[in-house]
């Protein structure tokens, strides 16, 4: 079964973290748009072998682990 994610062009929506930006000349920098109370902010995405995904927020100077 294919379901279907929300996109748009250069733009992905990832559950727990939100929208997400970036093209082929920024990647693996991306930018986490701004929801409710929460500004927008640039993150920088890892995935590491053995790793779970996750996200380096430079706003909270803290790695953020998705899907765990």
């Amino acid at each position: 079964k294919v379901s279907a994610k929300p996109h748009t062009h250069d733009w992905y929506y990832q559950p727990e973290v939100g929208w997400l930006w970036t093209n082929e000349s920024t990647f693996p920098f991306v930018y986490k748009a701004a929801s409710g109370d929460a500004e927008g902010a640039w993150v920088y995405f890892s995935q590491l072998s053995g790793k779970p995904v996750s996200y380096y927020d430079y706003e909270k100077e803290t790695w953020v682990t998705i899907g765990e």
